[in-house]
């Protein structure tokens, strides 16, 4: 399974590689003649590129997750059966997972962002400002295919198989740190352990990917959201957050609650 992890990675920058070069090889046939740094610099800021890098990112790990989900039936090697109580947990999971967000969210207020994570930031914004086509390929990427991947991949492929090499703790923490290694930068890596934590218990639990699919894509909404319509704000109050999380995660602990 770290194999798959890797060749996920590998294919990942391989296709950022080309949608880059293939961006810089148009503009020079076309007699642009800046420095190949400046036509970087442009294709990070350019929201087809992006989209393009975003659409691999999206749909590799999807490819993946069926590719070495075998020989079993996908709907059981990958958790594709959904909970009895789906609504519930996926309620729950939301809780945490925005819980987590906001905690990511004051941090990064308080001390910053690192240089990579400011220059993703940005890029992410701008593309949250688009209308039209654009926007809506950037919702679809970022709300729908994208966290449907990343769970199918993460939580569906390789946690059942480090949880039943290494057991429940250690494969769900093996399944965080591959998940923010993904993400390639400080701040988001720092939100995606914690939100890894959050759906690789949550799904453990429910032994389903749904209901955590659904509060991946929740708080991907919020984010966009968040972004297109008004500047993020930090967390108000430390103590709100921390009683969203005990919440969520007393019920989801009760062995009484969702049966």
């Amino acid at each position: 399974m770290l194999a798959s992890f890797a060749l996920l990675v590998a294919g990942a920058l391989v296709a950022q590689v080309l949608v880059f070069m293939a961006f810089i090889i148009h503009h020079q046939r076309l007699g642009d003649t800046s420095a190949p740094a400046e036509l970087v610099s442009r294709a990070m800021r350019s929201p087809l590129v992006v989209l393009g890098a975003m659409a691999f990112s999206a749909l590799l790990p999807l490819l993946f997750a069926f590719l070495f989900a075998r020989p079993r039936p996908w709907r059981d090697r990958l958790l594709l059966s959904p909970p009895a109580r789906f609504g519930g947990y996926a309620l729950l999971l939301s809780l945490a997972a925005v819980g987590i967000a906001e905690v990511n969210a004051l941090i990064i207020h308080s001390h910053g962002r690192d240089a990579w994570g400011g220059q993703v930031h940005a890029v992410i914004l701008g593309l949250a400002k688009q209308s039209g086509g654009p926007l809506a390929l950037f919702w679809l990427l970022a709300i729908f295919l994208g966290p449907f991947g990343e769970e199918l991949f993460f939580r569906g492929l390789l946690q059942p198989r480090f949880v039943a090499r290494w057991g429940a703790r250690a494969g769900v923490l093996a399944t965080c740190l591959l998940f923010a290694l993904i993400h390639m930068n400080l701040s988001q890596s720092f939100n995606a352990f914690g939100l890894g934590l959050v759906l690789g218990w949550g799904t453990l639990r429910c032994r389903s990917i749904w209901p955590g699919a659904v509060a991946h894509a929740a708080v991907n909404a919020l984010a966009v959201t968040n972004l297109r319509f008004r500047s993020p704000s930090p967390p108000t109050n430390f103590g709100d957050v921390a009683s969203t999380l005990g919440l969520a995660f007393g019920l989801l602990e009760s062995p009484t609650t969702l049966g």
